[in-house]
């Protein structure tokens, strides 16, 4: 797979992550990161045609939910350090984690509706 762009599966990953409600940033983020682990900023933002603050932005998130991690790269003994990112668990984990959270959503529509037909029953 070329870096500089995302693979038909990858955009499918991405399109059925957005509809289980993942941000737009972070599902691109997420299914690059998948194939590509120990990548760089750059290569993401080429890859997803994301601007850089919307990169930053979407690993932070994706960070905070324990996906991913970065690890720290200096070059030589002076200028900033790069980062590299990989994932925190296996794409499968992820998915059982979105899996369960979507579960619980059409338990409470399940829900809802089971009260919605009690109380129109009542009338």
């Amino acid at each position: 797979m070329n870096k500089n762009n995302l693979s038909k599966n990858q955009k499918s990953l991405i399109n059925g992550l957005i509809n289980t409600g993942v941000n737009k940033h972070v599902a691109k983020v997420l299914a690059f990161v998948a194939v590509n682990e120990g990548t760089k900023s750059i290569d993401i933002q080429m890859a997803t045609e994301l601007k850089q603050p919307e990169v930053s932005i979407a690993v932070r998130k994706l960070e905070d939910m324990g996906w991913v991690h970065k690890d720290s790269i200096k070059l030589g003994k002076s200028g900033r350090p790069f980062y590299e990112y990989s994932l925190n668990k296996g794409l499968d984990e992820i998915i059982a984690e979105i899996e369960t959270r979507e579960r619980a959503k059409v338990k409470v529509i399940e829900d809802n509706l089971k009260d919605i037909k009690d109380y129109a029953g009542k009338l």
